[in-house]
């Protein structure tokens, strides 16, 4: 076996009750090739006599400017192929660098379980370190989302990838999360091995930084921000998407109640899902004639479908903000409306921000008598209108949306679903206001239909994250996921054996479609209920009634 260079850089200073321990794990590892760097910031107690006690060790003493400065000196000088940190009052576990050598073959990052103890060395709780990704590394809210440091090892070569400048590998202005932050660099260009194998015992007492993680939050949110940031092509704080099948005086009045705004950091997005040219080309030149006469924010964007849905992902894609907001042609958003939601996004676990207004009653059913989500709300409130704002890394954490489907209610439905279960927050006491007439007929009729399997849907598709995925177990064990009865899961599975695959994706005003899902899927309820509608359209009234009774049919089945 190869035994590639492993350079460890110890940042000390005043740590002599521990050094001791840190350097011996280091000796007891019995592996052939180790450069182990001791950077001292000027010690007075008795480190220097432990440091001078080694007369092979590389150490240096002298005033510096606290730990990421340490590090960025033991960096700089480190020659070692693979290369981490330990620090001074931390220790390896046995025959650690044997396995991080080959376990590293193939991967830039190697990361093993963690044993935290007290001050003496006593064992408290075990930190698993579970893959997990860019992501869900962000969310620092999340419980255990940042890695314990001394379990993990990384190549030299993408270390100086991620580095901020010569000899500049950690933000010295970060005095807590540095680690973090190399982290959020580091694994955006990383293939990562966890190891199952305990790597190290991380000390957490009253003295050292890990005890003072309170302190370390602004730190974090400011890390958070910067790498939320990185995510998109940032000019505006506020994107309003609009789609629209026509320039009317409903879209006018939701422009009129825009232009006003008193934060004028914003852009709006007329986004074209016309049903014909004629239509289309008069948004088009809506958008021209607004930027001759000096109404810049607004811009146009070509849906890649024509349903609604297909329109706001097209929207989100587009938007040049970090966060966007939803508006349908008609509402009217009040004056400090784009305030209003740029402060609520201030808390930065918050996805979605829920308006007054049209929004309201969605709001309350979604509010548990003690303040905090009402999950069976979450799954069965009916859904007025598409009037939400959204953080855009928040929608990329979850898939962004969709362009393939057709169903509003389902795709409302799994963005706040999706939110809860990755972690993120619900803002439902926003002030930011959002009036006007909806037209929720077709909403209602389609979540209605449509309940069951969405209900499965969602259900099935959440537990199965906590199939593949193992950080989905790690935040569902601290209660930030979604966690499911079994048999709810197994009737889920089995009701969507009856449904088309990609049942929300599919064309319900296309007869021939509907025709052909009634061959191949006849227990599906909803083919019967939008058959009838589009027979009775078209003026087969008996055919019509045939089918609607199949459809009750099937639902009263459905149901069971």
């Amino acid at each position: 076996m190869k035994h590639p260079k492993i350079s460890i850089i110890t940042p000390s200073f005043n740590q002599g009750e521990f050094i001791k321990d840190t350097i011996e794990s280091i000796r007891a590892q019995n592996y052939p090739n180790i450069e182990h760097i001791v950077v001292d910031g000027g010690s007075t107690d008795s480190t220097l006599d432990v440091l001078k006690s080694y007369s092979d060790l590389d150490w240096t003493s002298e005033p510096d400017n606290g730990q990421t400065d340490a590090l960025n000196k033991g960096f700089a000088k480190a020659t070692g192929e693979i290369v981490t940190w330990l620090n001074s009052d931390d220790w390896y576990a046995e025959n650690v660098l044997h396995t991080v050598a080959q376990e590293m073959q193939g991967y830039d990052i190697v990361m093993g379980t963690c044993q935290i103890t007290d001050r003496n060395g006593n064992p408290d709780y075990i930190v698993p370190n579970v893959e997990r990704n860019w992501f869900d590394l962000l969310k620092y809210w999340v419980p255990y989302s940042i890695p314990t440091q001394p379990s993990i090892f990384f190549r030299r070569e993408i270390l100086d990838q991620a580095a901020l400048g010569q000899d500049y590998y950690l933000d010295q202005d970060l005095n807590f999360c540095m680690d973090y932050d190399l982290w959020m660099r580091l694994w955006l260009r990383s293939k990562i091995k966890r190891v199952p194998q305990l790597f190290s015992y991380y000390r957490m007492y009253e003295d050292n930084k890990t005890s003072q993680m309170q302190s370390a939050e602004p730190e974090m949110s400011r890390i958070f921000r910067r790498n939320s940031y990185r995510s998109a092509l940032i000019e505006n704080s506020l994107s309003f998407v609009i789609p629209c099948k026509k320039i009317d005086l409903d879209l006018e009045s939701t422009l009129g109640s825009i232009f006003v705004q008193s934060n004028t950091d914003y852009e709006v997005l007329l986004v074209d899902y016309a049903d014909n040219k004629q239509d289309s080309k008069s948004i088009k030149n809506f958008v021209l004639e607004a930027h001759t006469s000096g109404q810049t924010p607004l811009r146009y964007v070509k849906a890649q479908d024509k349903n609604v849905t297909a329109a706001m992902s097209s929207g989100v894609h587009a938007a040049c903000s970090l966060y966007q907001a939803f508006l349908t042609p008609g509402l009217i958003v009040n004056p400090e409306f784009c305030l209003q939601v740029c402060n609520s996004f201030s808390e930065d676990k918050a996805a979605l921000i829920v308006p007054q207004g049209v929004m309201t009653s969605v709001a309350e059913s979604l509010k548990a008598e003690n303040g905090s989500l009402n999950l069976e709300g979450l799954l069965f409130a009916p859904f007025q209108g598409i009037s939400i704002a959204i953080r855009k890394i928040a929608l990329q954490d979850m898939g962004l949306l969709s362009e393939g489907y057709t169903l509003s209610a389902f795709m409302m439905r799994e963005l706040f679903t999706r939110a809860c279960h990755k972690g993120w927050g619900i803002v439902l006491d926003c002030e930011a206001r959002v009036e006007g007439a909806v037209s929720v007929d077709a909403l209602e009729q389609e979540q209605v239909v449509f309940q069951n399997y969405t209900l499965a849907q969602l259900v099935t598709d959440c537990s199965g994250d906590l199939v593949f995925d193992p950080f989905t177990v790690e935040r569902v064990k601290h209660g930030m996921g979604l966690l499911f009865d079994e048999e709810l899961i197994k009737k889920s599975q089995e009701l969507l054996q009856r449904a088309p695959k990609g049942w929300y994706k599919l064309d319900y005003n296309d007869l021939d479609v509907l025709k052909d899902i009634s061959k191949s899927h006849s227990s599906f309820a909803p083919v019967w209920f939008y058959l009838s509608r589009k027979l009775q359209q078209e003026g087969a009234n008996e055919e019509s009634n045939a089918h609607w009774k199949e459809y009750e049919k099937t639902h009263a089945l459905e149901a069971q």
